[in-house]
């Protein structure tokens, strides 16, 4: 079963290390990943074409943040026009249209970093200061999403969500 990863490739190390780390978990769990790297927002309806045509079952969108600020929108509609499920870590890309989203919570990572500027400001060394990793994920659910790309999503896994949308008028 054909899994994907939408990317900006263009050269970018941080993608390339994103496509490197998804492509080596995908070996260990025995599953066939495609690789939809997308020079521009523009491609993704080309992306989309090429993931229907390989039967992919489902995309993750890698960390590009420009990628779904840009397109999420057109992404959202391209996985309902192909009925194929596809998630990101930021919440914007539900609340454009998106099934879902799982990662680190924006907002918590925020505040996080401004625990950290504000120990630097009262004279803490960054160079000393640990690494840290998110506290928690955040899950975020757009049922209506699910319904136009016929997937269910369980009730126990909505009654989990950080945030439900609800595009109800």
């Amino acid at each position: 079963v054909p899994f994907a990863a939408l990317w900006f490739g263009t050269g970018n190390p941080v993608m390339e290390r994103e496509w490197a780390d998804y492509s080596a978990a995908a070996k260990q769990l025995n599953l066939q990943l495609i690789s939809l790297e997308i020079p521009s927002g523009a491609d993704v309806p080309a992306a989309y074409a090429e993931a229907a045509r390989q039967q992919v079952q489902a995309i993750a969108i890698f960390s590009a943040p420009t990628l779904i600020v840009g397109s999420g929108k057109l992404i959202a509609e391209q996985a309902v026009a192909h009925r194929i499920p596809t998630v990101s870590h930021l919440p914007l890309y539900a609340r454009s249209g998106g099934l879902m989203s799982y990662g680190a919570s924006p907002t918590l990572f925020m505040r996080e970093a401004a625990g950290f500027v504000d120990r630097i400001l009262k004279g803490a060394n960054p160079a000393e200061m640990p690494v840290q990793a998110p506290k928690r994920a955040s899950l975020t659910l757009n049922p209506q999403a699910a319904k136009a790309i016929g997937v269910t999503i369980p009730p126990q896994v909505l009654a989990r969500a950080d945030e439900v949308i609800d595009t109800a008028p």
